[in-house]
């Protein structure tokens, strides 16, 4: 055989060769980032589920506010229908008042 014919042999086995190594390495390479990439998302997850074991807690602790607000909000309806009596009675105790100082005769 002549002797073009097995440089061109050599050349096309390097190639090949060559682009297998390659490939192997860039897979290697792409291996480890997806390994990387998987630790991340594992971190953000378990991050994410301690994020909302608090929101949990806190959500319990909205409800418990709420029913204290309402209550509170109720009281104070209370408060306020017994301030419109008192001012009413209060109103008519004036009215009452000035009826009798019109009817005592002045000098």
């Amino acid at each position: 055989m002549p002797t073009y014919v097995w440089l061109s042999l050599l050349v096309f086995v390097l190639a090949i060769g060559i682009g297998i190594v390659l490939a192997a390495v860039r897979g290697l390479a792409a291996w480890r980032a997806f390994s990387r990439f998987q630790g991340r998302v594992d971190d953000v997850l378990s991050q994410l589920e301690e994020s909302l074991a608090g929101v949990d807690t806190r959500a319990a602790k909205v409800e418990t506010t709420s029913q204290r607000l309402a209550d509170a909000t109720a009281r104070l309806r209370e408060a306020i229908a017994t301030a419109a009596v008192l001012s009413a009675a209060l109103a008519e105790a004036r009215a009452l008042l000035s009826d009798v100082r019109g009817a005592i005769p002045q000098k």
